[in-house]
């Protein structure tokens, strides 16, 4: 592939929770340490709509005194592309490779959440914790691939 075109639709918020019984138990034991969690998913469209999304699943959890880690909030965002020819560009998944130019699309979905959550976190007892800066080979490191995407491509 020598040019992949695309263009970014869209950033949807799939999920938000938030624990104020958590939150104001952290705040009062003293907020010492926010481990900040992440799991991201591919997939595809399978109707030949050349839209590919990635969707980043993170927590914010504390260790409460119990030493048990306890929810502060968690969020799911998806981020959604129109990738030119996608089905000529993905021939890779089906053999779970991970295509050059999925690293790119991830970097900028990454960089596009953690202003997100930024906007999202403000006022809140967690606004100072921000997502890591991270290397773009980092993010699809441990991508994981819908099933469904993998057996649906021919």
């Amino acid at each position: 592939m020598d040019r992949l075109s695309f263009s970014y639709l869209q950033i949807k918020e799939q999920e938000f929770y938030s624990s104020a019984l958590n939150m104001v138990n952290a705040i009062q034991q003293g907020i010492k340490k926010v481990q900040i969690d992440t799991n991201t998913v591919l997939y595809a469209t399978q109707d030949g709509s050349n839209i590919l999304t990635l969707i980043f699943n993170i927590e914010f959890t504390v260790e409460s005194e119990e030493k048990d880690k306890q929810l502060l909030t968690s969020i799911a965002l998806e981020h959604i592309f129109n990738v030119a020819e996608l089905e000529n560009n993905i021939r890779d998944l089906k053999d779970k490779k991970i295509p050059d130019y999925v690293e790119i699309l991830a970097s900028i979905a990454y960089s596009s959440t953690r202003g997100y959550l930024t906007a999202r976190n403000y006022g809140s007892p967690i606004q100072s914790y921000l997502l890591p800066v991270v290397e773009p080979s980092a993010l699809v490191k441990g991508l994981n691939l819908n099933s469904s995407l993998s057996e649906s491509i021919s």
